[in-house]
């Protein structure tokens, strides 16, 4: 554990100059649509986390993390509500009951099971795209993107601040 610090450590600080910007492209990718399977930021946050429990990492680097993501949700709903204007939809039988749960989700819980799918993985790719194409409204999206936004970085550099709080006060 001590090792992959010093590693993170020494990424921070001989690159702290395109930190920000690369985790501000992470949060970004993580948080697209397909893509956001493939990339993961969150881990990253943790371990900036540990960084920052360690005294070195600025805090200030959970705002790049926050413009990126809020830009990558924003992108994933645009994709949904162009997707429905142009009246696609997922092949088969499965693509439809999809595509009636996910009206149903966001007809009931709206900005909330965005703010709720960011936390559950491979949802948080998906959630954005799901509200733009259940035709939520852009406003309700945009508030809960933000809050989202502010809310997913600082808890998971938390979980890795408390981490290594935990462990190196054993």
């Amino acid at each position: 554990m001590q090792d992959a610090l010093i590693r993170i450590e020494e990424w921070l600080q001989t690159g702290v100059a395109w930190a920000g910007p690369a985790l501000a492209a992470a949060a970004l990718l993580e948080s697209l649509v397909v893509v956001g399977a493939i990339v993961p930021a969150t881990p990253v946050l943790v371990a900036l986390g540990g960084v920052m429990a360690a005294g070195h990492a600025p805090p200030s680097l959970l705002a790049w993390a926050a413009a990126g993501a809020f830009l990558g949700n924003w992108t994933s709903y645009e994709l949904g509500a162009a997707a429905r204007r142009r009246n696609l939809r997922l092949p088969s039988r499965l693509g439809e009951q999809v595509g009636q749960v996910s009206e149903a989700l966001f007809a009931r819980y709206g900005p909330v099971a965005i703010i709720v799918g960011r936390f559950l993985g491979p949802a948080a790719a998906v959630a954005p795209f799901a509200a733009g194409w259940s035709a939520m409204r852009r406003s309700q999206f945009l508030l809960a993107d933000l809050v989202t936004c502010l809310l997913w970085p600082s808890v998971m550099a938390g979980v890795g601040y408390l981490g290594v709080e935990a462990v190196l006060a054993l």
